[in-house]
C-alpha cells in the first residue's frame, strides 16, 4: 500500500477538496429528510387545525386564517431551502466527480510510467523472470484496476463512511428507542461482507493469473500463426486456448454470481430494516413518543444509512482484485536491478579483455561459459564460432553488460565494464543481434536508433555499406515504410537493416552475434568486405556459423561447452583444432577453393527476396 499512498501525495490538495465536497454532498443529503420532517409536522398540524376549526363553527376567524397562512408559508420556505440543498448537493457531487476522475487518471499515468522506466533499466536476467504477457497485463490491466478502484474510493469509500456516521447522528436525534433496529442492520451487513471479502480474495487472485496465462497463449499464437499452420496444429492450440480460456470462464463466473448475489442480499436486509422501523414506529406514534414526521425522516436516515454500506460494499469487492493488481505492479518495481551504473572509469584503448569469465544463468548450477580468457585486439576482427550452445552469444552480451560475469572479468581498455557508466559503455559499441528486430516507421527512423542525429546521406551510405541500397530504393529509399517488426522485409533484410543502424552508430567496438546467417554467398561476402573496409580501426567480434564467414578473421576463438579449445588463425586451426576441422568438414569446406563451397551447385541467389539462401 504505501506504493499507492505514495503516489497519491502529489494530489494532497485535491484529495483535501475532494473531501470538504463530499461533507457538502453529505450534508445535503442529510439536511433533506430532516427539512422533509419539519414540512410533515407541519402539515398535520395544519390539517389538525382547520378540522377542528371545521367541526366547532365551520368559520375560520382571523386568528386561526393567520396562523394557516403562516403555516403555509413555513411549508414553501422550507421547500425552497429543499431545492436549494438539492442544487448544492448535485453541484458538489459533479465536483468530486471531476477531481476523482483527475487524480485516478493521474495515478495510473505515474504507474504506468514507473512499471515502464522500471523495465527499461532491467537487464535480461530480469527481464526473464517475467513473462513479455504479464508485462503487459500488469502495465494494463492491472494498472487499469488500480484507476478504477481510485476513482470509486474517493466518489464512494470516502462519501459513505461521512453519509452513514452522519445519517446514524441524525436518525437517534429524532428517535433513540428504534436506535436498535440500525444496529442489528448494521451487523448483519459487516458480516455479509466480511464473508464476501474472505471468499472472494483468493478467486481475484485467481482470475489475474489466468488473465496472464491468456495473453501469453494469445500472443504465442498470433506470432506463431504460420507455424501452427504449417504444422497443422490449429486443433492443439485450439484445445490450449479453450482450457485456459474455461478455467477463466469458470473463475468469472463464481465472482459474479458472488456479486449477484450480494446485491439481493443487501436489498432484502434494507427492507426488512423498513418494516422494522414501521412497525415499531408506529406503536412509538400511537402512544405519542414520536411524530410521522419524524418516523418518516428516521426511515430515510435508516435508508441512507443502510445504502452507504451496500454502496461501500460495491468498492470493498474490488478492493481485493485491486490489492492483487497493486502486488504484481509493487512485484515489478520491487525487483532489485542487479547490473547498474557506475562512476564513468576511462578507458585507454577498445582492447577487450575476458579474464577467466564464468558465467551461468540465475540459479542454474553449470556454467555456460568455463573460465574463458581471451584478448580482442582494436583494429583487428575477432571470430568466435562453436556447435550450438556452446555460449558464442553469451560472450557478446557480456560485453555491454547485457549480462553480468559470473566470475572473472571483462575489461575495455583495460578498465572493468561493471565499473564505466552504461550508457557510455553501450555508447561505444555497436551491437547487432541474433535477430534483427526493427520497428514500425522508415528506414530512417530505424537507423536513427543508432544516431539520432544522422543526415539522410549518412544513413545512405549506412544502408550501401550494408548492401541494402537495392531494396531501399526500390521501397521509396530511406523513407521507405518499415512494419512492425519489419514483417514488410525478408530475413536477409531486416539483417541488412540492422547492420546499417550499427554502422551509422560510427562506434569503437562492434559485435556481430551470426547476422549473416540469412545472406547468400554473394551477398555475405560483397558486405564483410565493406565493412573491412569500414571498420578498419575499430574492435570486431564476429560470431558466425559459417567457416566461410570468418576464415579471413584475424584470430578465431572454438568454444566447445563454454570453453576455449582453440585459438588461432583458420589455416593453423585447420590443422591442430579437431573441433574446428570438424565444423569445417561438416561444411564441405575446402581450403583449395580459397573458401567457396563446393557442392553448391543447387543453392540461388534470389535477390528479389534480399539475397537469402534458398535451397
Amino acid at each position: 500500500m504505501k506504493l499507492f499512498f505514495k503516489n497519491l501525495k502529489p494530489f494532497r490538495a485535491l484529495i483535501a477538496l475532494a473531501i470538504l465536497m463530499l461533507c457538502v454532498q453529505a450534508f445535503s443529503n442529510l439536511k433533506l429528510p430532516d427539512l422533509m420532517s419539519e414540512m410533515v409536522n407541519e402539515a398535520i398540524k395544519l390539517a389538525g387545525n382547520s378540522d377542528i376549526a371545521t367541526d366547532t363553527t365551520n368559520v375560520i376567524d382571523s386568528a386561526s386564517k393567520k396562523s394557516m397562512d403562516e403555516g403555509t408559508s413555513f411549508i414553501w420556505l422550507k421547500g425552497g431551502e429543499m431545492v436549494i440543498v438539492t442544487l448544492v448537493g448535485a453541484i458538489a457531487s459533479i465536483i468530486v466527480s471531476l477531481i476523482a476522475s483527475h487524480i485516478g487518471t493521474g495515478v495510473a499515468r505515474n504507474l504506468r510510467k514507473e512499471v515502464y522506466q522500471k523495465v527499461m533499466s532491467f537487464s535480461q536476467r530480469e527481464y526473464n523472470d517475467f513473462s513479455t504477457a504479464s508485462l503487459i497485463t500488469r502495465n494494463t490491466n492491472d494498472i487499469a484496476q488500480l484507476q478504477r478502484a481510485t476513482i470509486l474510493g474517493i466518489k464512494i469509500l470516502c462519501f459513505s463512511p461521512i453519509l452513514g456516521v452522519g445519517g446514524i447522528i441524525m436518525a437517534l436525534r429524532k428517535s433513540t428507542s428504534l436506535g436498535w433496529i440500525i444496529v442489528v442492520s448494521l451487523l448483519v451487513i459487516f458480516m455479509i461482507i466480511g464473508m464476501v471479502f474472505v471468499f472472494i480474495t483468493p478467486k481475484f487472485k485467481r482470475l489475474q493469473t489466468l488473465t496472464d496465462k491468456i495473453n501469453l497463449i494469445a500472443r504465442e499464437n498470433l506470432t506463431g500463426l504460420m507455424i501452427i499452420r504449417a504444422f497443422n496444429t490449429k486443433d492443439h492450440e485450439t484445445e490450449r486456448f479453450d482450457d485456459v480460456n474455461t478455467s477463466l470462464k469458470k473463475i468469472s463466473r463464481i465472482i459474479m454470481a458472488t456479486m449477484g448475489g450480494l446485491f439481493p442480499t443487501m436489498l432484502f436486509v434494507l427492507n426488512m430494516t423498513a418494516v422494522a422501523i414501521l412497525w415499531y414506529g408506529g406503536k412509538e406514534i400511537s402512544i405519542g413518543g414520536m411524530q410521522v414526521g419524524d418516523m418518516m425522516a428516521f426511515i430515510q436516515y435508516s435508508m441512507q444509512i443502510i445504502m452507504s454500506f451496500l454502496i461501500m460494499t460495491a468498492v470493498f469487492v474490488m478492493i481485493p482484485r485491486a490489492a492483487v493488481s497493486l502486488g504484481r505492479i509493487e512485484e515489478v518495481l520491487n525487483t532489485p536491478v542487479l547490473i547498474t551504473t557506475k562512476d564513468d572509469a576511462k578507458v585507454s584503448g577498445y582492447d577487450i579483455e575476458f579474464e577467466d569469465v564464468c558465467f551461468k544463468y540465475g540459479e542454474a548450477e553449470n556454467n555456460v561459459l568455463d573460465h574463458v580468457s581471451f584478448t580482442a585486439e582494436e583494429g583487428k576482427t575477432t571470430a568466435i564460432i562453436g556447435s550450438t550452445g556452446s555460449g558464442k552469444s553469451t560472450i557478446l552480451q557480456l560485453i555491454p553488460r547485457l549480462f553480468d560475469v559470473t566470475s572473472g572479468s571483462v575489461r575495455i581498455g583495460r578498465t572493468d565494464v561493471r565499473d564505466m557508466d552504461l550508457v557510455k559503455l553501450r555508447n561505444m559499441v555497436g551491437y547487432v543481434p541474433q535477430k534483427g528486430v526493427l520497428f514500425k516507421g522508415s528506414f530512417a527512423s530505424n537507423l536513427r536508433f543508432g544516431d539520432e542525429h544522422g543526415t539522410d546521406e549518412e544513413i545512405a551510405k549506412a544502408l550501401e555499406i550494408a548492401q541494402a541500397k537495392e531494396f531501399t530504393l526500390e521501397a521509396d529509399g530511406i523513407e521507405g515504410e518499415v512494419a512492425q517488426g519489419g514483417s514488410n522485409l525478408s530475413g536477409g533484410q531486416k539483417q541488412r537493416v540492422a547492420i546499417a543502424r550499427a554502422i551509422i552508430k560510427e562506434a569503437p567496438i562492434y559485435i556481430f552475434d551470426d547476422t549473416f546467417s540469412a545472406l547468400d554467398y554473394k551477398t555475405e561476402r560483397a558486405l564483410r568486405m565493406a565493412l573491412q573496409k569500414e571498420m578498419s580501426k575499430a574492435t570486431v567480434i564476429i560470431v558466425a556459423q559459417r567457416v566461410s564467414t570468418i576464415r579471413d578473421a584475424d584470430k578465431i576463438i572454438v568454444l566447445e561447452d563454454g570453453k576455449i579449445v582453440g585459438v588461432g588463425k583458420h589455416e593453423d586451426l585447420m590443422r591442430e583444432c579437431s573441433v574446428y576441422s570438424e565444423i569445417a568438414q561438416s561444411q564441405r569446406f575446402s581450403e583449395v577453393d580459397g573458401g567457396d563451397m563446393p557442392g553448391n551447385q543447387g543453392i540461388k541467389e534470389n535477390t528479389d527476396k534480399g539475397g537469402e539462401v534458398y535451397e
